[in-house]
């Protein structure tokens, strides 16, 4: 019966939501920066409700969901989350040879299953265990946020790369680049005091990358940015000038 519900565990990984807080469950962390020199990263989980949940976690690269990374392990991979509780995860660097002039991007997921009684609690099964718990696999809870790796020795800090964003219009388009090599999301992003809808572009910014956004309307020159920081919180605000190309 185990086997059988660790299989089912892990032949699931399509999820009905993507965030870092879902039906009780709360990771603590809305990302998590990987430092060359760490060893270890704990992320701990929170239940603050009343059901019983098998949990899987895992790291995949950030452009494919569908395939575990060898860069990163999640110590435990699989675990029992009881109501009311917390438990924290290790996540240990197994490997790969990341750039050594740039941030590189994953995902930190977490796939959630309600666990329910699958035998009578007055009858005993094979292995003579009563209440056998099993996995209701008609729904999957799923969060993620990302990981980020960032070595050591950047020209820059954090702080100083949000700053050297520029914007340029090209036709009826903004062309936002990024100079750093920090992954860069934006909190908000105002042209013209009209702030883009996020919903419909793409809010983070590779490392030496540029991102298009398209114009709705003529805009003025003045552009006001902020961004996430690294304990998920939002920078100052920023103003700068749209850039003719």
């Amino acid at each position: 019966m185990k086997k059988l519900i660790v299989m089912g565990m892990l032949g699931i990984w399509a999820v009905v939501a993507s965030s870092s807080a879902h039906a009780g469950l709360m990771l603590r962390k809305t990302r998590i920066i990987y430092q060359q020199g760490d060893k270890v990263q704990s992320i701990s989980l929170q239940n603050s409700g009343e059901e019983v949940y098998l949990v899987q976690a895992a790291v995949t690269p950030w452009d494919n969901s569908n395939t575990r990374s060898s860069e990163f392990t999640v110590l435990p991979p699989l675990f029992r989350m009881e109501g009311n509780s917390l438990n924290v995860m290790r996540l240990v660097r197994t490997g790969g040879d990341f750039p050594a002039d740039r941030e590189s991007l994953f995902r930190f997921r977490i796939n959630a299953i309600p666990a329910k009684k699958t035998t009578d609690d007055s009858k005993e099964n094979s292995d003579g265990k009563q209440g056998e718990i099993g996995a209701s696999l008609s729904i999957s809870l799923g969060m993620n946020i990302k990981l980020i790796y960032r070595p050591d020795k950047l020209p820059m800090t954090p702080e100083q790369a949000r700053g050297r964003l520029t914007f340029t219009q090209s036709g009826n388009s903004v062309v936002v680049t990024n100079p750093t090599p920090y992954y860069q999301t934006f909190a908000q992003l105002k042209l013209d005091g009209k702030a883009v809808d996020f919903d419909k572009a793409p809010s983070i910014l590779t490392p030496f990358g540029q991102t298009t956004f398209p114009l709705a309307g003529k805009v003025g020159s003045k552009v006001e940015w902020s961004m996430i920081t690294d304990i998920g919180g939002v920078s100052k605000l920023q103003s700068g000038t749209l850039q003719a190309d």
